[in-house]
């Protein structure tokens, strides 16, 4: 062995042993990553908490009923109608959602042939647990015992004035009748002429009297007719199911968005 060889350099070159090892036999060093994903991210993510997927229904009871109006022209003369929910929501799959106790606005006409009013919501208002308030339009159908529509009583009140209507009609042509017994009708080269007779200018009168009266009459009960149209009640207390056919959020900020972008596709 050369003696001359510097220990020191080969010091250096000696394997050194370490007190940590990276790997201690077959198993391997894990590490663990954590990450906060973002405010936009965690916005964007629809959960059961924060958003109500299309489908979801609720049970509710009635707070302010309606007359809805069953006329031909019910579907534009609609009723406000108010809501009230009674628990938190059913979602698909059976997951519960937040809308107890919140309360829903809505408009309704009636439907003669079914004895139902047909209801539309407008919007929802919530107050969380935190303060919060979520004031938001929602487009939902309202359901009573299974069917689309809530079961109410049908009202007709022009039934009276219609019949006073045919009174007057029949006044009318009971006056006709008169007047024609007290003319006679003589036929000549440019047609028939009519005169009264002189013993029966009474009965004219009278007749005229009556069907100018008649006539008068049965415009007037017609007119009044058309402003009295049937109506469908819908008492309050009666327990629906609101079926909401569009999502929505439940997070106030995102609700303020979501009207705008509501309000937009209306105006277009």
């Amino acid at each position: 062995i050369n003696s001359n060889i510097d220990t020191a350099k080969v010091n250096e070159f000696q394997y050194q042993e370490q007190d940590d090892v990276a790997f201690s036999g077959d198993a391997f060093d894990s590490f663990e990553f954590h990450w906060q994903a973002s405010v936009e991210e965690r916005q964007s993510r629809r959960t059961t908490d924060n958003y109500v997927p299309t489908g979801t229904f609720v049970t509710a009871v009635i707070t302010g009923g309606a007359d809805a109006n069953g006329g031909v022209s019910g579907q534009g003369d609609t009723s406000p109608i108010v809501f009230q929910t009674v628990n938190q929501g059913i979602l698909p799959n059976g997951e519960q959602s937040k809308l107890k106790n919140c309360t829903i606005t809505g408009a309704v006409y009636g439907e003669i042939s079914s004895s139902r009013g047909v209801a539309r919501t407008n919007r929802m208002s919530c107050i969380h647990p935190n303060g919060d308030i979520l004031d938001i339009p929602v487009n939902a159908t309202v359901f009573n015992f299974g069917r689309n529509g809530i079961r109410g009583t049908t009202i007709m009140k022009n039934g009276k004035i219609v019949q006073m209507a045919g009174i007057a009609g029949i006044l009318q042509g009971v006056g006709d009748a008169g007047k024609a017994l007290a003319q006679t009708t003589t036929p000549t080269a440019l047609g028939p002429s009519q005169s009264i007779n002189s013993d029966k200018i009474g009965l004219n009168l009278l007749g005229g009297a009556t069907e100018s009266v008649g006539s008068k009459l049965a415009d007037y009960y017609i007119k009044l007719a058309e402003l009295y149209h049937p109506i469908v009640e819908v008492n309050p207390g009666a327990i629906v199911n609101i079926v909401f056919l569009e999502g929505f959020p439940l997070d106030p900020l995102l609700a303020d968005e979501y009207e705008t972008r509501i309000n937009e596709q209306r105006e277009q």
